[in-house]
């Protein structure tokens, strides 16, 4: 980068990571402002007597039901969606004495399985059902986790083969993560009308052409949130986020435009500064010329009057019996014209189209000595 450029490269990425940011602010802004525009369903009755519209965008708050519900592994409670998975914790060995945690190989994943079943929600009186389709695609899954630790049993033979290895197994943790039935949840979707199979249970809410009508995440882009938060409590942390998002990114913003100022002002100012070291330079070259011109007229001015005294002492032409060029006076002359006077040096000769002594035009022919 040199001293002149006005661009910033730091404040340049600064600015492009803010203005990153300030999409993701925009798009929590638009999240925000869809769940805030959606249509509210307080109670699933009214649904039902009311109707629905399909690939309309609503808010309903129900609990959680399914008539088939998940067995959790890790617990006594019940289910409509689960996901489990099992770690093994691995130790590696430095000496003979201490064992350390390798954070390469600490943690290894053993198995990883995910459960649903077909689950609605219901209102308080449980007349009406709202099936919900496509679940694990929600944002904001409401998890309760359940984990277990179990040592590894070690024996003497085992002890002897994690010696020989370097390696030894401390245990695993089994962790299982669930949306429990009768929880209160608050979606956020698209209703639909469908004829699934899974979807269809006594106190469904039908469309006017007989369809079951569920709720899924929009087909031409939408939020579909499921939260264990009140719609007041998801507008406020969206909003929350948003407002946060926007500081954030105003503050890159802000840091690269004052890192960009800067460079700019400081490339002016080097600009400037080199402008008038220039300029100086220029001016200091100029009088030595000019003071060098000066010198060499004086020279000159002084030459000629020893050359004019010299001549009228002796009546002899000095500039010529020194073989002096006659304009300046000053060099020796070493170009000829055509009449045979060679009275000119050659910078003189120059800008000369006829001979200074005769008069005759004609160009000048340089003469070298030998």
């Amino acid at each position: 980068m040199t001293d002149t450029n006005f661009v910033s490269l730091p404040g340049v990425l600064t600015c492009a990571v803010g203005g990153v940011i300030r999409a993701f602010a925009w798009s929590f802004n638009r999240e925000a402002s869809q769940v805030a525009s959606a249509r509210r369903i307080e109670n699933l009755a009214d649904l039902q007597k009311e109707g629905s519209k399909a690939s309309e965008l609503v808010t309903v708050t129900g609990i959680a039901w399914s008539s088939h519900p998940l067995k959790c592994e890790l617990s006594d409670r019940k289910a409509i969606l689960a996901e489990s998975w099992i770690d093994r914790h691995i130790l590696r060995t430095v000496d003979t004495k201490s064992w350390v945690r390798n954070h390469e190989k600490s943690t290894e994943r053993i198995r990883s399985s995910r459960r649903d079943t077909p689950w609605c929600l219901v209102d308080s009186s449980g007349s009406a059902c709202l099936p919900v389709l496509n679940a694990w695609t929600a944002k904001y899954l409401p998890w309760e986790y359940t984990e277990i630790h179990t040592p590894e049993d070690r024996g003497l033979a085992q002890k002897a083969l994690d010696m020989l290895s370097g390696m030894r197994a401390v245990g695993r943790t089994e962790t299982e993560a669930v949306i429990p039935v009768n929880a209160q949840l608050t979606a956020v979707g698209e209703l639909v009308s469908t004829s699934r199979p899974g979807a269809v249970s006594s106190g469904s809410i039908r469309s006017q052409k007989g369809h079951v009508v569920a709720l899924q995440a929009p087909q031409r882009g939408g939020p579909f949130i499921l939260t264990d938060h009140s719609l007041p409590q998801l507008l406020e942390t969206l909003n929350s986020r948003t407002h946060m998002a926007k500081f954030i990114a105003n503050c890159f913003i802000g840091v690269g435009a004052a890192i960009i100022t800067y460079r700019a002002i400081q490339a002016a100012l080097q600009l400037r500064r080199k402008r008038k070291e220039r300029r100086r330079a220029q001016e200091i070259s100029q009088k030595r010329r000019l003071a060098e011109q000066q010198r060499r007229m004086s020279v000159q001015s002084h030459r000629r009057g020893q050359l004019a005294s010299a001549a009228q002492a002796t009546g002899v032409d000095g500039a010529r019996e020194e073989g002096l060029c006659v304009v300046c006076i000053d060099s020796r002359a070493d170009s000829v014209f055509l009449c045979g006077h060679m009275c000119v040096c050659e910078l003189c000769a120059t800008g000369l189209s006829a001979c200074p002594i005769c008069r005759r035009r004609s160009r000048p022919i340089r003469v070298f000595a030998t």
